[in-house]
């Protein structure tokens, strides 16, 4: 089957994109009626457009990090850990960005303890063996390793998301000298500073990238490390240590267990209502015109479905959208939708064996979702609500309390109130 034959898969890193178009469009320019920014929102979807309209992919999906902690954090604190602060007005435009892509019809993915990369590169894997041609769109260099003859990397250039740089294996060679399976080598020894990954000192680019081609592989290169001279030589020896960590934590796993796999990500029409609705609360007009235009071309447009329910229904009670949400992402929706406390929410502890695994919270008309890990830092919204006074409803809550007091949180100061719990 030729290229031109096969379908096409196209994935992308929903964070990595996010964070670009926010650093790339003016916060100031991009704020809806409610004070929210979405810059980054309109950016990313300003980029997806185009995309549909280059690539035309019969399936696709958006992969996104859950939080910022990881197998890879347990393994290595240090991981990633000179990256700031979230930047407060980057704060709910996720959340926002994923109802958006719900509305389009798109599939969103993440995986707690993974990240989204991990995710793009087990479908990619697949895909591939699958007869898929591929294309990942990330700002993550630990991509290139993805790259191979049905796999190709849309990497965006330094001006933003606007323009998108295409890696394949003649590419990655021209550019670095290496096969793009060899990138990863090459990182370990040199290190990543946005990993907070420390190289070999006095190994740059260019000696890692000799030493890959002379030995052919990282573990090959620390086998001869005794034959390598000067101080580079020394340095590699006292420091190989930390070459073998970064290789361990640069490697993108290809065989985590996913919900869906890609034939599941084919394309589906868009929900204009739902399009119209959620544009309209971010005052997007000229992306919504954008969008139902490439919709309507590619007769992609889904009016109400047979098995809909009347509007009327809909309207009087919604079913809430679940979103999986920790750190400030949780924080900042706790505060909107409690009213700072003074506003109940229904809570359902998920548990497995008397062990706890997640918390359900849900309003009238939102609810949000929040996989457990004791004793992580982005849990302090969670536990700061779960302790605090503001009213929570409960099903079956002695059993539910039970599960909380073993579950290794710091709720100490579980409210007494009876009012607090009904079940």
């Amino acid at each position: 089957m030729s290229d031109n034959e096969k379908p096409t898969l196209l994935i992308i890193d929903g964070h990595s994109l996010a964070f670009r178009a926010f650093y790339a469009l003016p916060v100031d320019s991009f704020q809806n009626r409610e004070g929210q920014h979405t810059n980054a929102i309109h950016g990313f979807i300003a980029m997806l457009i185009n995309l549909l309209k280059a690539e035309k992919p019969t399936h696709l999906a958006v992969a996104f990090d859950i939080s910022r902690y990881s197998f890879r954090t347990r393994e290595y604190p240090e991981y990633k850990g000179t990256r700031g602060e979230t930047p407060p007005e980057f704060v709910g435009q996720i959340p926002l960005l994923e109802e958006a892509l719900a509305a389009m019809n798109i599939t969103t993915i993440s995986k707690e303890d993974f990240e989204a990369d991990d995710i793009l590169a087990t479908l990619a894997t697949r895909g591939a063996a699958q007869g898929f041609k591929v294309f990942v769109v990330s700002g993550d260099r630990d991509a290139i390793q993805m790259i191979n003859d049905d796999v190709t990397l849309l990497y965006p250039n330094a001006r933003g998301v606007s323009e998108l740089k295409r890696y394949d294996r003649d590419t990655v060679f021209e550019r670095y000298g290496i096969e793009p399976h060899q990138y990863p080598d090459v990182a370990a020894l040199v290190g990543e500073t946005s990993d907070n990954l420390i190289g070999i000192d006095k190994v740059g680019e260019k000696t890692a990238v000799k030493w890959i081609n002379q030995y052919g592989s990282l573990d090959e290169v620390l086998a001869h490390a005794d034959e390598i001279k000067g101080v580079v030589g020394e340095k590699l020896r006292e420091q190989q240590d930390r070459a073998v960590r970064n290789r361990k934590l640069n490697h993108l796993l290809t065989d985590i267990d996913l919900p869906v796999g890609p034939t599941d990500l084919e394309r589906k029409p868009i929900n204009e209502t739902a399009v119209r609705e959620v544009f309209d609360k971010l005052q997007f007009r000229t992306l919504l015109e954008r969008v139902l235009k490439i919709a309507q071309a590619e007769g992609g447009v889904e009016g109400e479905s047979e098995t809909s329910v009347p509007v009327a229904v809909v309207e009087e009670n919604p079913v809430p959208v679940v979103r999986t949400m920790v750190d400030e992402e949780l924080a900042k929706w706790l505060k909107t939708v409690t009213a700072d406390g003074t506003k109940p929410l229904g809570l359902r502890l998920e548990h497995v064996s008397g062990e706890l695994t997640g918390f359900g919270l849900s309003s009238l008309d939102e609810s949000a979702y929040v996989p457990w890990a004791a004793g992580r830092p982005d849990y302090t919204a969670l536990e700061t609500w779960l302790s605090s006074d503001s009213p929570k409803y409960l099903l079956g809550s002695k059993q539910q309390v039970k599960v909380l007091a073993g579950s290794g949180s710091t709720c100490v100061a579980w409210p007494s109130t009876r009012a607090s719990r009904r079940g």
